[in-house]
């Protein structure tokens, strides 16, 4: 399947992100590449998943994509109106 002008567009321009964790309050860690220099990063602050400080402190962070199926033994429902 050829990928068409739209696909091209979107695989050059969405960038995948995660979010630091809301578990964990502002917490300042060390930027890895600019020695001395601190970053706080604040539950539900996006970043690029290529981003040097994501990398560096994956433990941080959670995917924005949500689980599309239930883990074995998860129960879930569906409100009705």
């Amino acid at each position: 399947m050829a990928a068409g002008p739209y696909s091209l567009y979107l695989k050059e321009n969405l960038m995948a992100t995660v979010r630091v964790r809301s578990d964990i309050g502002p917490v300042s860690v060390e930027h890895p590449e600019a020695g001395e220099l601190r970053i706080t990063l604040k539950p539900g602050t996006a970043y690029d998943t290529t981003d040097v400080i994501v990398r560096t402190y994956k433990w941080a962070f959670e995917s924005d994509v949500e689980q599309a199926t239930g883990t074995p033994g998860e129960k879930r429902s569906v409100r009705t109106r």
